[in-house]
């Protein structure tokens, strides 16, 4: 006996489906950004890659919910955050820094700024 329609999983073809989908592989992807940053680094790294962190995240402000983060960071198209990134990662430290972690643990850090003043509201 199947289910009735709203009681059904969503197909896979829907889009609040891959959303979801879309949202969870992305959190699961800055949190890795994220512990990849907190494992122990000599202080100059630590430095260098908070300083490059910071820069990324003042540039994700312009993302207001978790939907937009989430549709941004999976963007294939080049965008102004992508070629500040790949900036700040050569002219704000001598060391060759991983841009993953970089960009997982800033979109990481906006994605907490987001639910914090989501939970406030």
């Amino acid at each position: 006996m199947e289910p009735p329609a709203d009681e059904r999983p969503p197909a896979p073809d829907d889009a609040d489906w891959r959303e979801h989908g879309d949202l969870e592989h992305a959190i699961d992807r800055w949190r890795g950004g994220e512990r990849l940053l907190r494992r122990k680094l000599t202080p100059g790294w630590v430095t260098d890659y908070e300083r490059v962190v910071a820069l990324t995240l003042d540039n994700l402000q312009c993302y207001t919910t978790l939907v937009t983060l989430v549709q941004a960071y999976f963007d294939d198209a080049p965008t102004d955050n992508a070629v500040r990134l790949a900036a700040a990662c050569h002219t704000h430290s001598s060391r060759p820094l991983n841009r993953g972690i970089v960009e997982d643990a800033a979109y990481w850090r906006r994605a907490q700024q987001l639910i914090v003043t989501a939970v406030t509201e």
